[in-house]
Formats: C-alpha cells, sequence, structure tokens
C-alpha cells in the first residue's frame, strides 16, 4: 500500500497552506514596510491571520495593533500656551453618564418621575434642551467630547489634546473615577485619556461605589484646583442590572421599560449625592451623556445603539452644569435652547475651567454663540449626516412615517 496515512496528508496539505499564508504575509508586510519606512509585526500577524482558515485571529491582532498605537498617543503629553482664568470656583466634578435618554428623563418632560434630584437642583443648573453626541457610540462619542478630535476630520492623534492634559499643565490636581471596568475599557481611546489623570481608580460593582472615592478626593490638597471624572456605567444595557435591586421603583422589575427607568432613577440618586458633597463648596458639576439609545418595542432588546443612518434618539442627550449655591448669581443659568454637540465639549470645558488656548472662545458663553446650531453627527459606518435630518425615532422611516411592525 503506497497510500500515505491520513494523519500524514493532513499535516503535510496543512503546512502547504501556512507556508503559502506565510510567504504571501510577508510580501504584504514587505511592501507596507517599505511605504511606511517601518516595519510593524501587527501587520505581519494580521495579514497572516487573513490568508489562513483561523482569519478570526485578525481581529485580534488588528486590537493589538490599536492598543500600542493608543499607547503611544496616550504617553505623549503635548505642551500648551494656557491662558489660566479664575473662575471663582475650586472643585470640578465631570460626569460622563452611559446610554441615557432624554426620552426617559421627567427633567425633559417625561410622564415618569425619574429625575426627582436634578429637578429639585432645577435653580443651580444650566440646562442644554437640545445637546446631540457626535456619534452613538462610547469609543467614539467620549474622545469627541474629551478632546481635540472633530466629527469632520476624526484623527486619534488629535486625542492628546485633552481635558486632563490640559487641566494637569494648569496645575489642577486630576481624578479618573470609573465604573466602567478596566478589562472593557482597556485599550480603548477612552483609556488613552483616562491613564493621563493623575489618579485612576475604577470600581467594579454599581455606580455608587465610586462616591467614596469622590469623597477621598475632594479630601486631598484642600488648596489646589482639582478636575474629578467621574465616567458612570449609567444605563448601559442590559438596564436591569446597572442598579441594585433594592433601588427599584418601577415595576414590573423584568420589564425592559421599567428597567431603563429604574436606571435613569438611580443616576438621577447619585447625582443628588454628588450635589450633597459639594453644596458647601466652591464647586460645579457637569453632566453629559456619551450617546442615547434606539427604542423598538419590537425587538427582543428594546433599547440598543444606534448604528447605521441612525435616529435622532441615538444622539440626543441630556447636559446641564450645576452650580453650587455658595456661587451665588454670578453664574450663568440660563436654559440653552439651541443645539449644541457634546463634540464640541473639549472647548466647553477648558472654557468652564478657565483653563483655554488663545486661539479658543475664552468663556461659556463665547464657546456656545460659536458651536451652537452644527448638527453634523457620524454614524456608526463614520458617515457623516446632518442631525436635523436624521429620523426622530427609530421605528419611523426616512420621511417621518411609522414603520410596518416598527422595523427601523
Amino acid at each position: 500500500d503506497v497510500s500515505l496515512p491520513t494523519k500524514k496528508v493532513t499535516g503535510i496539505l496543512l503546512l502547504i497552506v501556512i507556508s503559502g499564508s506565510l510567504f504571501s504575509a510577508c510580501q504584504f508586510a514587505y511592501k507596507d514596510a517599505k511605504n511606511k519606512k517601518a516595519f510593524s509585526p501587527y501587520i505581519l500577524a494580521s495579514r497572516f491571520a487573513t490568508y489562513t482558515p483561523f482569519f478570526n485571529l485578525n481581529y485580534f491582532a488588528l486590537a493589538a495593533k490599536e492598543h500600542q498605537r493608543l499607547l503611544s498617543i496616550a504617553n505623549t503629553v503635548p505642551y500648551f500656551q494656557l491662558s489660566v482664568r479664575d473662575t471663582g470656583i475650586d472643585t470640578y466634578v465631570l460626569i460622563v453618564g452611559e446610554s441615557v435618554r432624554v426620552d426617559n428623563m421627567s427633567l425633559y418632560g417625561y410622564t415618569r418621575s425619574t429625575t426627582p434630584q436634578v429637578e429639585a437642583q432645577r435653580k443651580q443648573i444650566k440646562l442644554f434642551n437640545q445637546a446631540i453626541s457626535g456619534a452613538p457610540y462610547t469609543a467614539l462619542s467620549v474622545p469627541l467630547s474629551l478632546t481635540a478630535d472633530s466629527v469632520l476630520s476624526h484623527d486619534i492623534h488629535n486625542y492628546p489634546d485633552n481635558i486632563i492634559n490640559m487641566a494637569n499643565q494648569a496645575g489642577f490636581q486630576t481624578f479618573w473615577l470609573s465604573s466602567q471596568s478596566a478589562f472593557r475599557q482597556n485599550g480603548t481611546a477612552v483609556t488613552s485619556i483616562a491613564m493621563r489623570a493623575m489618579e485612576t481608580v475604577y470600581v467594579r460593582g454599581f455606580d455608587e461605589l465610586l462616591l467614596p472615592h469622590l469623597s477621598q478626593a475632594l479630601q486631598q490638597n484642600t488648596q489646589q484646583k482639582k478636575l474629578i471624572v467621574l465616567h458612570l456605567n449609567g444605563s448601559h444595557e442590559p438596564a436591569c442590572s446597572a442598579y441594585p435591586q433594592s433601588s427599584a421603583v418601577f415595576q414590573p422589575q423584568d420589564d425592559q421599560d421599567a428597567c431603563y427607568d429604574n436606571s435613569i432613577h438611580y443616576t438621577d440618586s447619585l447625582l443628588g449625592q454628588v450635589f450633597e458633597l459639594l453644596k458647601d463648596r466652591r464647586a460645579s458639576v457637569m453632566y453629559f451623556a456619551d450617546h442615547g439609545l434606539e427604542r423598538d418595542p419590537t425587538k427582543k432588546n428594546v433599547y440598543f445603539h444606534g448604528g447605521r443612518e441612525a435616529s435622532q434618539q441615538a444622539y440626543h442627550v441630556p447636559m446641564f452644569i450645576w452650580y453650587s449655591p455658595v456661587l451665588g448669581d454670578g453664574v450663568d443659568r440660563t436654559t440653552e435652547n439651541n443645539i449644541f454637540s457634546t463634540a464640541y465639549n473639549n472647548y466647553l470645558i477648558n472654557a468652564w475651567m478657565g483653563v483655554t488656548k488663545p486661539e479658543q472662545p475664552q468663556t461659556l458663553e463665547e464657546v456656545i454663540a460659536h458651536y451652537k446650531g452644527d448638527s453634523r453627527v457620524v454614524d456608526a459606518n463614520h458617515d457623516v449626516f446632518d442631525y436635523v435630518m436624521l429620523r426622530k425615532e427609530f421605528t419611523e422611516d426616512k420621511q417621518g412615517n411609522p414603520t410596518p411592525e416598527g422595523q427601523g
């Protein structure tokens, strides 16, 4: 019998496939290195995986490459020509919410009382009625909000120009406190910003676990100005797991609408506790959500992120600035009714802190006047749209008519 054993035949064929794939990958990597004048092992690994039956490994290779790029960018600290203005505020608490729909907040007219704590502080806040996110998902919307990146000229090399690096250079003590797990955020654009803070804390559990760390941050170096960022888990799906069951106020607890409203109410409770911690300090809180969510009651998961050509609900977000009563009447608490994109929050936060570059608008009023009305957003495909022209809800077609059975 001259036939080779099956295992040997399989082994030889596999060796031929791997050898051919490796040769093709090396050729591609060589051409890439010639063009870029630098060899990347991630390009080689990615291309090799693409040519083999193990093509799914390509995603891991590309993720590793992106992780290295972000680490390199995170370690880049630019020097800024800064203008530092005394705002009369010593403590700035920036709270970034997660997956929050304006349509489910009584602060904005929702019938259920989901935001009683914020509403009780209505006289202390400057409310933005038409704030919109630049993107419908965290990985892009948060960097757009906290860095000099932009909707029209997206480039991760803009990320080092961010609020943390600006505050650090201005002499602030900076903190990043997050309940979005370090594992979930590891290697992301958000991490590349967070790691520049002087102190970073990641908690595992509900958002309320951030409060003791906030209290500790407030007690440190009381003579130094502070920027404290709280990155919440908020209403991230599944919303039924976003809060302790003992905190539920809406029933039934297995209903997705009740769960989502409970998650909003839970965030509101946390905000109330933050206000209580800061009410006797020269302090201010800026709160905004990273993005909204779509809603379709006919789907298994009723609430979900916006994708391609998302509706307005995926972008419309809550935003306000709270000022401690200690600051008196010398601050602007007027309601802003124009569209304002959180893609310009980098400039808004800089002006809020009184830390700006000469070419930037210097005050909150100037930032709002300069950027209000810009309604350009990107979808999950990185295509640019005018928010105003988008359908209002996922369950409408592009002409604003209800779709059959809610099919967006």
